[in-house]
């Protein structure tokens, strides 16, 4: 009998594996040895002395080819980003020397090679590492075929070649591995969708075989001969002879005392095997899609949803089983190697779809409507920057008059800062009067009518009496007053005004100075993105593997339209993909990355160089000597951006060259140009430049438009000692500079 006051130990067994398939005691698989190579348990392999190979033939199969590259195509559609283990330099810096190596290896095509796996079962793929200076670098990624590996009883991945078909041991570090569909974690070979595939495509291959048989038998009548019972046996192979031709020739001949006859078939097996086809087919949908895609589900709008529901279901487990496992393997190695100190980054997709914001709008309208109100965070993270909230309008109670009438124009009771509240507040008060005046005729034709039968009849003919010219003179002032005072709010916002706050909005009318940044530069090609850094990229325009002149020129003149007209991302992404397929460009990333990263950084880039020229105007300077650092936040915040914003430092600083905005790619930092009343008003302070704690991104680490500046400065004191006629005609060639 156990002693009922001692106590067990609950103490955790730290890495102790007892469940292992590995010591003998599975029941499932008795002992194994651990040197030799494990078989792939999947039944159907096992029970046929099947290999991998047979999987092969599968995906010869129409429906499954589709609907597998369906499948394999939603994910690899999908934008990919890598985001840092955590906020620390290090880890950072990890983060952006992973994304430029994805780039470098074409990280959707691996993807799409890897999902194959999901098919097998497992997917293996060689690292092929290389040295760049003191960082080890992932060169290359090669997909291998599943059936070349085998693993032993010790778990451990092995080559199998022709001299050693127990399998090579491959080095650690050297492979990324990884399976799906099993139930369990002790079959490394994992369980592919080829198994459920397997028997409806043997089913339909070979229904289709008797389909074609029937058709065959049954497609044209079958030729009977009738020989008498004298017939030699001669004669009869000769009749047999013309049965035969019958089914190749239009004609052929019998003797007299033989017939022939054409037996027609009285029934058809079309419509069962077509179904069988149909159901096979539906069959394959549900293994690869996990879903019918057929009458079978629910009809209308539900059903859509439904599928649609499913679908994104399974693309982004396949997205998180692929990143998941590189992020453990390669992406540890990566940062191990590289940057010990680091959080090891992670690879993400994006598969959520996007929501519908015209649905989204509506939601938001009934509620507001309801009487809530969305705060700035909830609307940028969700219709993005540039909305605001616009405070709910103060309705005044109606004034009663003195006579007890309510009063009939009623003047606005606070002028706000609009102006064109301020123009119809006056015109409100000039009404008064000269509506009393247009009416005078009605009340004495009123004064004299007998009733009000009278006073229609005569109401229209007065309309030749009342003079309408002093309303329309005050219509038409409050119009061109509104008018004057929108201009003088566009002018504002896009700082051609220089006495104002030089905060400029990209887009609406023509910036002039970022269209001329821009068309300066020459196109250069290039393998990769950083071929072109700093301030080199204010002479050259590039794109990362654009190597043909003709699809630069194409790239920039779409950039350079949507620089100088404001177009869209969506009209700039028409002219890239008909440079991509015109050029046969195979580019880094997805089409809806890709586009959006040249769009974005070349306009954000010639927008600042813009800015860059109007505040270091010498005017400017001289009545705006001060730059203040404005932050605004983006999906991936930078927590030095946000550090920097409303710093206030001398416009001649030389922190403003390392660290103009964008500071790093999608971001939309800008700076404001102040004066000593700005100081004053704000209750601002000139500060000192912050240490250089990192914060800016590789390439970024310049002033946009401050090689132009340089090169001006230069010419324009050349042009100060030349000979006035010399110096003005090289003014002219030079553009007017």
């Amino acid at each position: 009998m156990s002693n009922p006051t001692a106590k067990s130990d609950t103490s955790p067994l730290l890495g102790l594996e007892i469940a292992t398939s590995r010591d003998g005691r599975d029941i499932t698989r008795g002992y194994v040895d651990p040197l030799m190579l494990q078989p792939n348990r999947d039944s159907i392999l096992l029970n046929h002395g099947l290999t991998l190979q047979a999987y092969e033939e599968i995906l010869r199969d129409d429906q499954v080819a589709a609907v597998f590259q369906q499948r394999r195509l939603a994910v690899t559609s999908a934008e990919w980003d890598v985001m840092p283990g955590a906020d620390d330099l290090p880890s950072r810096l990890a983060a952006d020397f992973l994304r430029e190596s994805l780039h470098h290896i074409g990280w959707d095509a691996v993807t799409d090679k890897m999902l194959y796996g999901v098919f097998y079962g497992y997917a293996v793929a060689e690292c092929l590492w290389a040295r760049e200076g003191e960082r080890i670098v992932l060169d290359a990624l090669k997909v291998r075929k599943q059936r070349r590996f085998g693993f032993d009883g010790e778990g451990r991945m092995r080559l199998i070649t022709f001299q050693d078909p127990q399998g090579e041991l491959v080095p650690e570090r050297k492979f990324w591995h990884f399976c799906t569909g099993s139930d369990n974690d002790d079959d490394p070979y994992g369980l592919g969708l080829a198994h459920w595939l397997y028997w409806p495509v043997f089913f339909k291959r070979n229904g289709v075989k008797l389909w074609l048989a029937f058709l065959e038998k049954f497609g044209m009548p079958t030729a009977k001969g009738i020989f008498p019972p004298s017939a030699t046996p001669e004669e009869r192979r000769q009749l047999l002879a013309a049965l035969q031709a019958i089914q190749s020739d239009s004609a052929v001949c019998v003797p007299d005392t033989m017939q022939i006859e054409l037996i027609e078939a009285t029934r058809s097996g079309t419509p069962g095997y077509s179904d069988l086809l149909g159901r096979m087919d539906a069959s394959i949908s549900k293994v690869v899609l996990s879903q019918a895609m057929t009458s079978e589900a629910a009809g209308g709008q539900y059903k859509s949803e439904v599928q649609k529901e499913v679908r994104n279901e399974v693309v982004r487990a396949d997205a998180d089983l692929v990143n998941e496992t590189f992020n453990g393997t390669v992406v540890r190695w990566l940062t191990e190697w590289n940057f010990p100190k680091a959080t090891p980054p992670r690879v993400t997709r994006n598969t959520q779809e996007p929501e519908d914001l015209l649905a989204v709008s509506q939601r938001d309208k009934n509620l507001v409507d309801m009487g809530l109100r969305p705060s700035q965070k909830l609307i940028d993270r969700t219709y993005g920057e540039g909305w605001t909230v616009t405070p709910a309008p103060a309705i005044p109670p109606p004034r009663i008059a003195a006579q007890g009438g309510a009063a009939f124009a009623e003047p606005l009771s606070s002028i706000t800062d609009r102006p064109a509240d301020f123009f119809l507040q006056q015109a409100l008060e000039r009404f008064g009067p000269i509506l009393k005046a247009l009416l005078v005729p009605v009340r004495r034709m009123v004064d004299k009518a007998g009733d009000l039968p009278e006073v229609r009849d005569r109401l229209f003919g007065l309309y030749r009496e009342m003079d309408a010219a002093p309303l329309a003179d005050l219509l038409a002032g409050v119009i061109i007053a509104a008018h004057l005072a929108g201009r003088f709010q566009v002018l504002k916002e896009i700082d051609a005004l220089p006495a104002e706050h030089a905060e400029v909005k990209y887009g609406g009318l023509p910036f002039t100075e970022a269209i001329d940044y821009f068309r300066a530069k020459v196109p250069v090609p290039t393998e990769y993105w950083d071929d072109l850094l700093n301030e080199q990229h204010d002479v050259g325009f590039m794109s990362a593997g654009a190597t043909k002149a003709d699809l630069l020129n194409d790239l920039q003149a779409a950039v350079d339209q949507a620089i100088a007209e404001g177009t869209t991302l969506e009209e700039f992404r028409k002219k890239f993909d008909a440079a991509v397929a015109e050029h046969g460009w195979e580019h880094f990333g997805s089409r809806a990355w890709r586009s959006r990263l040249i769009f974005e950084t070349n306009v954000m880039h010639a927008y600042q160089a813009g800015r860059y020229a109007q505040m270091t105007d010498p005017d400017v300077l001289k009545r705006r000597p001060y730059w203040q650092y404005k932050h605004y936040p983006s999906p991936h915040e930078r927590k030095h951006h946000a550090a920097w914003g409303g710093l206030v430092l001398p416009a001649s600083d030389s922190w403003w060259s390392t660290h103009y905005p964008p500071n790093g790619f999608y971001c939309k930092c800008t700076v404001f140009c102040l004066a000593d009343r700005d100081l004053e008003n704000e209750s601002l302070s000139v500060g000192s430049a912050p240490p250089d704690t990192g914060g800016v991104d590789k390439g970024f680490a310049y002033a946009p438009g401050q090689t132009a500046a340089r090169t001006k400065g230069a010419l324009e004191e050349k042009l100060k000692i030349l000979p006035e006629a010399l110096a003005s005609q090289l003014k002219s060639d030079l553009g007017g500079v």
